[in-house]
């Protein structure tokens, strides 16, 4: 963190670790040219991440059963039913019913997205974890938009207190932009 105040970073997979100084310096020599286009690439770039998640499933799931006529119509024929639904028709309710989850957490993540883009260099979406989960993403910003970049999360805190957390990290190096392997006596 503290190189990274003045210096531009470029990531390393986990546990990389060299095993001398010549093979730094031949690692160095043989991919130059690759390491001075991402400096180039990266400088004065950081990654921002945003996580979001939604605070009160029962009412996504209302919301859900209200807005979708399918979800609606296999809810209420299960009710009918009772105990002698059967396990397809259940599975049927549940598949519809995750159908429209992730319909519905596609239009939002896009929603949250559409107010940062503009302030950034690049996105990349990270797998959202669990049906709480609406959008796991990395922000490649500059260093000179970071501080509207903060503004604008902030914005969407703001925004959506009641139907989201927000958690949001960093600067950190550009992790999700920049995929370095290096493969310890082979360079």
């Amino acid at each position: 963190e503290k190189v990274m105040e003045d210096y531009t970073v470029l990531p390393f997979r986990f546990c990389t670790i060299a095993t001398s100084i010549e093979e730094i310096r031949n690692l160095l020599m043989k991919r130059y040219q690759e390491f001075k286009n991402l400096l180039r690439s990266m400088d004065n770039k950081v990654e921002l991440g945003l996580k979001v998640i939604w605070r009160d499933m029962d009412a996504i799931f209302q919301e859900i059963t209200e807005s979708n006529k399918a979800v609606r119509n296999l809810k209420d024929r299960l009710l009918k039913k009772g105990t002698s639904a059967s396990i397809d028709e259940k599975a049927d309710l549940g598949k519809t019913v995750k159908e429209a989850l992730d319909a519905k957490k596609a239009e939002e993540t896009e929603e949250i997205i559409d107010a940062l883009r503009p302030i950034c260099t690049d996105i990349r979406n990270n797998k959202a974890i669990g049906d709480k989960m609406v959008l796991n993403s990395a922000f490649l910003v500059d260093r000179l938009r970071e501080i509207e970049f903060d503004d604008a999360v902030d914005n969407l805190t703001r925004k959506y207190d009641e139907r989201y957390m927000l958690k949001y990290v960093g600067p950190a190096p550009p992790f999700n932009f920049v995929e370095l392997v290096i493969k310890s006596g082979q360079e």
